[in-house]
């Protein structure tokens, strides 16, 4: 049986458990986040010495052992085949979203340790903020943020445009940097009409399954 490994953030997970599906007549697929082991300063796995293939996202620079220029030069074997992939987060085009929100904090528990509001909607914030200031009561800032929220105008233009340009440049990079730059092509023709993200940090099936 030959070794996958997939080197990855936590969209290598949902690959690995797609690839277990359908080839696990073929490979033995192990997933290993390397935040994870970056973070925590873990040793690399053995198993990265023996893998037949290794699937990996790229990373900035590093000068320690996590370098993927050491991973893929000195630690894997010479004859396995190493494909990577692309990092898809910092995506706003469908939510100009404001990650990590202040208030997010005191929602945080151990059955949602990132919090209720880790993806915070920054416009609808900054009505709450402005209505909690006028004195308003909970039921009349509810109220007036959903007809806020319902104008045409919510999101200016501006906006639209801007979070349009910073991601799609943001995915370009990372998508012609990796084996697979025709997924920029597929997310360039398809994101007008079809939502390709669960949130700004994660693809969903319809970008990891290509």
């Amino acid at each position: 049986m030959k070794t996958l490994i997939i080197w990855a953030n936590c969209q290598g997970n949902s690959i690995g458990k797609m690839l277990q599906k359908y080839y696990s007549d073929i490979y033995t697929v192990k997933y290993y986040a390397n935040y994870e082991y970056m973070h925590n300063k873990l040793a690399l796995p053995d198993c990265f010495k023996k893998c037949d293939v290794f699937l990996y996202q790229n990373y900035s620079s590093r000068e320690d052992e996590f370098c993927l220029q050491n991973i893929l030069n000195n630690i894997l074997p010479q004859k396995s085949i190493k494909i990577t992939f692309p990092t898809l987060h910092r995506n706003n085009l469908q939510f100009c979203y404001e990650c990590n929100i202040p208030e997010n904090t005191q929602s945080i528990s151990t059955i949602l340790p990132h919090g209720e509001f880790f993806f915070g909607i920054q416009p609808i914030r900054d009505i709450i903020i402005k209505l909690k200031n006028e004195g308003l009561n909970v039921e009349d800032i509810i109220m007036k943020t959903l007809d806020a929220i319902n104008k045409p105008d919510f999101i200016t233009d501006e906006q639209i445009e801007y979070h349009e340009k910073t991601s799609l440049d943001f995915l370009k990079t990372k998508a012609l940097s990796s084996d697979i730059p025709e997924i920029y092509d597929f997310i360039i023709d398809n994101y007008k009409r079809i939502r390709l993200w669960h949130n700004p940090n994660h693809p969903n099936g319809i970008l990891l399954h290509l």
